[in-house]
């Protein structure tokens, strides 16, 4: 009994879609047919954007054959006069209700959802921090155990910088880094230890910080390269931003209309709904 009332419920979609004049238009094949059911390109196309989740991508059998269950069960279903019942009757006059104001929805926004070139700019200058990547280094480390040493680990590191991933590998006793010759990879500036960032605070290529004691250990950095900061341009992310806009901009839109249907159809709440709502509110706004 679920799986007929699904597939009735299924093939009121496509009802809809037809009374909608979505798809309309003569069909070019037909792909299978018998007594009272017919499945042409028209039906599996609308089938699979209407009824085929985005995100699942089914095989040609298994639309297919989703297909065939749905025509078929759908007129097992009718001839049992289930589509008669009660029960059914509101339930597919719910769903009816709900497809009729989606695609209302749909081409409300169409038509006052607006994203121009302007509002995309305005909206990047505004938050121009999310697009703007900050500095990045590509940070070698030395790490051992003792002062003295790492102080003449540090002179020897000054008189040839490139030469730090084999001091590295002669003595640096972290097993983190030594096996990548001390490369830590592009670092963020800002994300490293303060004390690490105030030796680096003005980092230029082959910079090699003096020895800095952290719990026991002795560090000695190299910046091999440095990555400034930088802010991606608008065209990069126009088409993203665009799609976020909208994002937002829907349900404030949607709000507005909603308000102007409530007086247009002069709809009021029972006063103990609207109390009900409105203390829901104030503990979500808590």
């Amino acid at each position: 009994m679920n799986i007929l009332k699904v597939f009735v419920q299924l093939c009121l979609v496509l009802t809809v879609m037809f009374a909608l004049g979505v798809g309309s238009g003569n069909a070019e094949r037909v792909f299978g047919k018998g007594k009272g059911v017919e499945i042409t390109d028209q039906y599996v196309d609308m089938f699979k954007k209407y009824l085929v989740p985005e995100n699942i991508e089914p095989t040609e059998k298994a639309l297919f054959e989703a297909i065939l269950k749905t025509k078929l069960f759908n007129m097992a279903a009718r001839e049992q006069g289930l589509d008669k019942k009660e029960e059914i009757m509101k339930r597919l006059e719910l769903e009816k209700e709900k497809i009729l104001a989606q695609f209302y929805v749909m081409d409300y926004l169409d038509k006052h959802l607006k994203i121009d070139d302007e509002v995309i700019k305005s909206y990047y200058l505004s938050h121009i921090d999310e697009f703007t990547l900050p500095a990045r280094l590509k940070l070698y480390r030395l790490v051992v155990t003792n002062a003295e040493q790492a102080k003449k680990i540090y002179e020897e590191a000054k008189k040839n910088p490139s030469d730090f991933p084999g001091l590295v590998e002669k003595y640096s006793v972290d097993p983190s880094t030594k096996w990548r010759k001390g490369e830590m990879g592009l670092v963020v500036l800002d994300k490293l230890r303060p004390e690490i960032k105030r030796a680096l605070q003005k980092p230029k290529p082959g910079m090699v910080t003096e020895p800095m004691e952290i719990h026991g250990f002795y560090y000695i950095f190299w910046v091999k390269e440095v990555e400034p900061k930088r802010t991606i341009p608008l065209e990069k992310v126009k088409t993203e931003l665009k799609e976020k806009i909208s994002r937002l901009k829907r349900q404030e839109v949607l709000q507005a209309h909603l308000a102007e249907l409530q007086k247009k159809y002069d709809f009021k709440w029972e006063p103990s709904v609207q109390s009900l709502m409105e203390q829901e509110q104030k503990l979500r706004v808590k």
